[in-house]
Formats: C-alpha cells, structure tokens, sequence
C-alpha cells in the first residue's frame, strides 16, 4: 500500500558555464595583441518541494574566476620637479606633442615655475606617495592582473503555515 504523503519528485535544476577565453577573442582595434583574459563562470541551481503545498526549497551557487596576464598600462604622474615647483618639462615641447604650453602668470607661474608654497600641501604629500619616474614628463608604466575569485550563494525556503499566512528565510552569501 502506497504512503498518505509520498515524498514530492518534482525537484528540478539546472546547471551553466560560461567561458571567455583570450585565444577565442578578437583583438582589441587599439591593442597590439590580444588580451589574455581567461574567465570562466559557472553554477547551478536546485529547488522544489519539500512537502506538497507546505514547503518549498531553492539554492543556488555560482563561481567566477577570472585570470589574466599583467597589462601594461601608462599613467602621468608628478615628477619630483613638478612636486618642487618647476613644471617646466611638462610643459615643454617634448611632453606636449611639439608644442610649448606657458603656464599663466595668474595662478603664480613664472617661467613654468611655481612657488612650491602655492601648491596644495596636501596634495604634495599624496604625490610624494607614488613611485617615482625617470621620465621628464612623468610617464609611469605598471601592469595589472586580474587573478580574482568569486562564489556568490542563495537559498530560500517557503513554508505555507495556511491560506492566510506564510513564512520564508533567505540566505545570501558572496565572497
């Protein structure tokens, strides 16, 4: 003889991947290679009934990885001379694609030279944390790379108590 309550059957799920792969990639118009960019998602959920028109379940867990070789990228940074005062590299011709730029005499210039006291302190102190360069125009270079992981996960119960009322709980969780 068959249970009064047969356990519920319909549980149901499904399961997914995504990939992105630098080798499958089209190269950047701008780039002189393409990207090294190997990411990779990934998952599923689960849910159903637990008790037939009680109490219901859902989960879920998704992963991404992402890793990449460093990029090298290009930043303009204060030189130790501009940081003195005297910005008259940067506005050379050599930093400005052949053209000489006069800084105004109305902000306190003089020859592209300024008192190191008019300049904001705070803002020294800042540049006086970034690496230094040897370039005259404050090009810097430094690469990035992206080798990070991801696990999101979800659950939620549903528990009908009767017609007129209802409870659930939901737990996320991301890291």
């Amino acid at each position: 003889m068959p249970s009064p309550n047969p356990a519920p059957t319909n549980i149901t799920g499904d399961l997914f991947e995504f990939v992105r792969n630098g080798n499958l990639n089209a190269r950047d118009a701008f780039a002189l290679k393409r990207d090294t960019l190997k990411r990779n998602q990934f998952g599923g959920v689960i849910g159903g009934p637990i008790k037939k028109d009680k109490l219901f379940f859902f989960g879920g867990y998704q992963r991404t990885s992402l890793r990449s070789d460093g990029a090298q990228n290009t930043a303009f940074i204060p030189t130790p001379a501009a940081i003195a005062g005297d910005f008259s590299a940067l506005a050379s011709p050599a930093c400005n694609n052949g053209r000489q730029i006069p800084l105004p005499s109305s902000l306190g210039f003089v020859d592209n030279k300024i008192s190191p006291g008019l300049l904001n302190p705070v803002a020294v102190n800042i540049a006086k944390t970034l690496p230094a360069t040897a370039d005259s125009c404050g090009r810097t270079l430094y690469g990035l790379v992206a080798n990070q992981d991801e696990n999101l996960v979800t659950a939620k119960v549903d528990y009908q108590i009767s017609a007129k009322n209802s409870m659930f709980g939901r737990y996320m969780s991301g890291n």
